[in-house]
């Protein structure tokens, strides 16, 4: 371990004669932290407010993907940052306390501690917050802090006990304004701060355990092993109580970050996911411009679709505690009778207002023929992504004879399903065998939905049987062009035409 001389002031004695090589190890890491974050900004990602999808392919922790079998993100997180206020001021820190650091306790010991602490932070970061995304230098550079607190505890015959008591002050005022302001910023990840101190801590112990001249000061081996033990078992209880929680533990934070995403006018966004394609969530996001949907600026929505079910999920406001905050009921002072308290209205959340929900209704009516439906669900969800309302948008049915029916969706008519229905009886189609036959209109074009009940691959025959019966109902629902649909009686599509 290097030898370092102090003055009475705090500061390191120069001394040319027996002057080390520079803290190149602190240099180097702080030079690889600057370097990822230019190769993103090069690449498109924003240098100011990233967003989580943004950081995540450049090897920031996102739980499902790191217990999902990418463990290497848990040491590639700490050389990814979000912004330049984010790396500008970590790299600062860790120059501030690494030099010093590093000549303590030389390359090799520095080094190790630096990449375990990261980890550690890491780790305990995935444990608290199993479902969020992670990324920064903060766990190892408390890390740092950590091991420099316990070189001050245990050598405390190298450093002159006034420099010591004024780097310990330094310290312990940047570590509880670190603290406190994390309590304070929900976006600061405290667990990665107090998981990178406690393992740096109990690391500079650990690698202070070798062959040492034992000066008059310094502590004696057992009771370095007992502060080990002590600080290790009360960061275990202290985990054992923490609540595995995560503010971003929903559907939609999951899907929101890992989602494909493409642009909606007025800075709006559409975000795909499961078996949904480009092609459905370009259709979509046509058919809510048409419905006004991105009048309201950064509108978002995303399109989820999986087996069986097709969701459109919105938020539409904040929580009811924030939403009180900005719309707090106002009593009604005016028909107030005297000595009487005034009537206080029942507050009315964005999901629960009638105006909105048929307002979604309809619109969900207009665009569910684009993505596949209907049957689909719209989710109104708080800013959060906390599911408030559930709008199932499920098509309107015309029950033709005795037991055969035309299910009908977006701007399709009753009467265009009447004529539907007659065309197919006359065609001889329908004749009471409890057929069912899906009609949808909407911006992007006519469809007709054929349910049969065969399984495995559309036989050739029965396609063309079906092309050449649109063909000849095509006139009662608009004329051509339309596009046939084969379908079993979960609505997966076997087979599609388009006839011209």
């Amino acid at each position: 371990m290097s030898e370092v001389e102090f003055d009475q002031d705090g500061a390191v004695i120069e001394q040319p004669q027996r002057r080390g090589p520079e803290p190149i190890v602190t240099y180097t890491i702080i030079a690889i932290n600057v370097i990822v974050f230019l190769a993103m900004c090069v690449k498109g990602v924003p240098f100011l407010h990233p967003l989580a999808p943004d950081v995540i392919p450049w090897g920031a922790s996102y739980g499902p993907k790191t217990m999902g079998g990418e463990w290497w993100r848990l040491l590639t997180e700490i050389f990814v940052h979000f912004g330049i206020l984010h790396i500008g001021m970590n790299m600062y820190i860790l120059y501030q306390v690494g030099v010093l650091t590093e000549i303590l306790f030389g390359k090799v010991r520095y080094i190790i501690l630096y990449l375990v602490a990261g980890l550690a932070g890491s780790l305990t970061s995935l444990y608290v917050h199993p479902l969020g995304v992670s990324a920064g230098a903060s766990g190892a550079i408390f890390g740092v802090f950590g091991a420099l607190l316990a070189f001050l505890l245990v050598e405390r015959g190298v450093i002159p006990k006034r420099a010591a008591m004024q780097i310990a002050r330094s310290a312990a005022v940047f570590l509880a304004y670190q603290l406190i302001y994390g309590l304070a910023d929900k976006t600061t990840d405290l667990s990665a701060h107090v998981g990178g101190l406690v393992a740096g801590f109990v690391i500079g112990c650990v690698l202070l355990l070798h062959p040492r001249a034992t000066g008059p000061g310094r502590m004696p081996t057992i009771q370095i092993v007992t502060v080990i033990a002590v600080t290790c078992a009360l960061a275990s209880v202290g985990l054992r109580f923490v609540p595995k929680a995560e503010r971003g533990n929903n559907d939609w934070n999951r899907q929101s970050i890992t989602a494909t995403r493409i642009p909606a006018p007025n800075q709006g966004l559409v975000m795909y996911s499961g078996s949904a394609t480009k092609d459905d969530a370009t259709k979509l996001m046509k058919a809510l411009a048409a419905e006004n949907f991105f009048v309201r600026p950064r509108g978002v929505v995303l399109l989820s679709k999986t087996a069986g079910e097709t969701t459109l999920s919105v938020p539409v406001g904040p929580s009811e505690k924030e939403y009180l905050k900005v719309h707090p009921p106002v009593p009604d002072y005016a028909n107030a009778k005297p000595g009487e308290k005034p009537v206080v209205p029942v507050p009315v959340f964005p999901w629960n207002d009638p105006r909105i929900i048929a307002a979604y209704t309809e619109t969900g009516i207009h665009v569910a023929p684009l993505v596949g439906g209907p049957p689909i669900r719209i989710l109104l969800l708080t800013d959060t992504g906390e599911v408030k309302r559930t709008i199932p948008i499920v098509p309107r049915e015309l029950i033709v004879g005795n037991r055969d029916k035309v299910w009908y969706s977006g701007t399709a008519t009753q009467k265009d399903a009447e004529a539907l229905g007659d065309a197919l009886k006359t065609n001889g189609l329908f004749r009471d065998n409890g057929l069912i036959v899906a009609l949808s209109k909407s911006a992007g074009g006519t469809q007709l939905s054929f349910v049969i009940g065969s399984e495995g691959t559309l036989d050739p025959r029965v396609a063309a049987v079906f092309q050449i019966l649109g063909r000849k109902v095509a006139p009662s629902i608009g004329g051509l062009p339309i596009t046939v649909n084969v379908v079993d009686p979960a609505l997966q599509v076997k087979g599609s035409f388009l006839i011209k």
